[in-house]
């Protein structure tokens, strides 16, 4: 049987073919509900258009020729296809095709046409003759001496319309209820008994006969390895793309000397796809979790190759890597000479990382969110494969997936880093590129290294160890104490975390030294920490209390708010002042208030202020006193109206306040609220007089 692609119906009438068999090595018919049901919306989802398409016209008065131009048309435009099905064909047993890979997906569509068959006589009759030969299944089951008698049997009742398969007297409980695949083969015929039953195609023969004659899938025979370029070459004559994933299966099985080998591997080929299947996210299939996990293969072994050798990456080599990162250049599992047994290695290297060592990171609050599983379905940045490639080439490079006990809190401390410096921005603009310099750092580790003892490489390795880094783990690293350490390392992962500071810290260690005499300690640090976090909780509130100050800066007639508002001269000062008040934060900033408007005797003197950023404070704090709203989500930054307008001022120098974000224009919604309403001078007086005397 040549290679190519074939219908369900080819498959099983076929010259060459008497009987497909699922061979002892095969593991079990394991597909759950959620997958059967996935591959019937599928197909039913194509038989539908099908149904609806519009094919065009041929002019010819041959209508044999005609009804073959509209078969091969809906063919070509509607089918539904499967994927690859690997077999191999032995000359003791002539006939005999045995599955290695496709197990999963023929037996489901198998149970598709039985239902199907269970319910039409017509249909039946058609089943019979198209799957049975003297009586005997042409599709067997070998795993298990019960599987194949229970298939027989099993199919033979259903053609009967009785499904009651567990209460015969050919059923042994004792055997079958604890087969994997006489229970699978049981639940999903009820499950596709139950599809169908809300599901039902109107026209059973129709769709009986779209699954046998339009749903295709690409054969493939491992005997034959000269098949895979033939097949690639045929698929492309005809204008059709391989899967990434299945082409290289092809080429690598077609490597293995016997067939043993080509039973494990294509066995282990499908335990992978499932892997990625279950971890597809939102993807409609694995195709691109595996594509993506094949590219890792690629990237990771040719970076081991060239180490291996004792050569070091150059420039070129590490933008070349990285352009692989960056989607640049297309899977080439040849030119990296990986062969099967490698990928095995990644595949077990995949599993540790995303189950084991992904339940190891989640025992503190700062290393919950390292890993990422969706990672699996193929989405994700560049600056996702600088978090995750360099830790898949440690684990593979040290075989960790295979030891006994690994001490992995090093490694995480690690992980810890990459992750706090995906948000640097250096490295985010050169994501692709840090991942291999990442990869190249990890590789000069040892397996037993110590974190406290990276700095060592801050020469060789600038962007990972930037100045921020390198007083944070300088920090760590004078403490002699080992649970201090840890100490430290925790709450400067929680302030790391804060969503405003995006990983820089430096300004509130340089306050800690500042505040206790030069020197760092990480209560008092803890404190601050504290007192600054409680800033930061108010943001809306904080932020306001700034805008007389360095956090913002008039520029003719605008105000704008810094970037790093919140780590400024001003705000610091306050919060070194914050650290040494008893008190809560409301009194606290009714203080500062206070402080500000102390500066104005009287009304009078109050109207007489014309600085905008001073205006527009009082303007805050008189809508705290009548309960006006004043709302940041209009614009973060503010435009200032000079001259007359149809608004409130109470200055003498009239001066009207909108909010913006990026570009100011002419917007009534925009302004601010309290000069939509009249402003009474007992307001001011009564503000002025509570907050003077508080």
């Amino acid at each position: 049987m040549k290679a190519g692609k074939y219908s369900v119906k080819e498959l099983f009438v076929n010259r060459y073919v008497q009987q497909i068999i699922i061979p002892e090595i095969q593991r079990d018919y394991v597909w759950a509900e959620e997958q059967v049901i996935g591959l019937l919306n599928s197909i039913k989802k194509d038989f539908e258009s099908f149904l609806t398409v519009q094919v065009p016209r041929i002019e010819t008065i041959d209508n044999d020729l005609e009804t073959a131009f509209e078969s091969f048309y809906k063919k070509r435009n509607n089918g539904s296809n499967i994927g690859f099905i690997y077999a191999y064909n032995d000359d003791q047993y002539s006939g005999n095709y045995f599955l290695i890979d496709g197990q999963q997906r023929i037996t489901t569509i198998f149970l598709m046409l039985l239902v199907l068959a269970s319910k039409n006589e017509s249909l039946n009759e058609k089943f019979k003759k198209t799957y049975l030969t003297d009586g005997f299944l042409k599709l067997d089951y070998k795993v298990r001496e019960s599987a194949h008698h229970f298939l027989q049997q099993f199919t033979a009742l259903a053609l009967s319309s009785n499904t009651d398969f567990t209460n015969q007297n050919w059923y042994y409980s004792n055997k079958y209820d604890s087969d994997t695949t006489i229970k699978s083969l049981i639940e999903n015929f009820q499950s596709i008994q139950e599809y169908y039953e809300n599901n039902l195609p109107n026209n059973l023969e129709a769709f009986y006969k779209y699954i046998e004659e339009y749903v295709e899938f690409w054969y493939f025979d491992t005997n034959i390895s000269e098949q895979g370029e033939e097949l690639y070459i045929y698929m492309n004559a005809r204008g059709e793309q391989m899967q990434a994933n299945e082409n290289i299966k092809a080429d690598l099985l077609s490597k293995l000397d016997t067939t043993e080998e080509k039973n494990k591997y294509g066995k282990l080929w499908e335990d992978w796809q499932d892997y990625f299947w279950v971890n597809k996210d939102d993807n409609e299939n694995a195709d691109k979790g595996f594509n993506t996990f094949l590219s890792w293969c690629q990237l990771l072994k040719s970076i081991e190759n060239r180490y291996q050798n004792n050569n070091e990456l150059t420039t070129d080599e590490i933008e070349n890597f990285a352009d692989i990162i960056r989607g640049k250049q297309s899977i080439n599992i040849k030119q990296t000479n990986v062969e099967i047994f490698d990928i095995e290695k990644y595949f077990k290297t995949v599993v540790f990382y995303f189950d084991e060592y992904f339940k190891e990171t989640q025992f503190k609050t700062i290393y919950i969110n390292l890993i990422n599983k969706k990672w699996l379905s193929g989405n994700l940045s560049q600056i996702d494969h600088f978090r995750l490639l360099p830790f898949l080439y440690f684990i593979k490079k040290h075989c960790i997936y295979d030891k006994q006990s690994f001490d992995v809190i090093d490694l995480i401390r690690l992980n810890r880093l990459l992750y706090n410096l995906r948000l640097d921005e250096t490295i985010g603009k050169t994501a692709a590129t840090q991942s291999i310099y990442s990869i190249k750092f990890l590789n000069e580790l040892s397996v037993d290294f110590k974190f406290d003892d990276i700095l060592s490489f801050e020469n060789e390795y600038k962007s990972i160890f930037n100045a921020e880094e390198v007083l944070k783990l300088s920090v760590v690293q004078t403490s002699k104490d080992k649970d201090e350490k840890e100490q430290i390392r925790t709450a400067f992962g929680i302030a790391e975390d804060h969503h405003l500071l995006r990983g820089k810290i430096a300004h509130l260690i340089y306050i800690t030294r500042e505040i206790n005499a030069h020197k760092f300690n990480i209560s008092v640090f803890e404190k601050l920490w504290s007192k600054y976090a409680g800033f930061l909780e108010n943001e809306n509130s904080i932020k306001s209390e700034l805008i007389p100050y360095n956090s913002f800066i008039q520029l003719g007639n605008r105000i704008k708010i810094y970037d790093d508002w919140f780590k400024r001269e001003h705000i610091l000062n306050m919060l070194k002042e914050f650290y040494a008040y008893n008190g809560a934060y409301a009194s606290f900033i009714a203080n500062k208030q206070q402080a500000f408007l102390s500066n104005y005797k009287n009304l009078t003197e109050l109207k007489e202020e014309e600085m905008p950023k001073e205006q527009l404070y009082i303007y805050y704090l008189l809508s705290l006193k009548l309960n006006y709203n004043w709302d940041w989500s209009k614009g973060k930054n503010i435009g200032v109206y000079y001259g007359e307008k149809e608004l409130n001022s109470i200055f003498n120098r009239k001066l009207y306040f909108q909010h913006y974000n990026t570009q100011w224009h002419d917007n009534e919604l925009r302004i601010v609220d309290i000069q939509k309403n009249e402003i009474k001078d007992a307001d001011f007086e009564t503000l002025l007089k509570q907050l003077q005397n508080a």
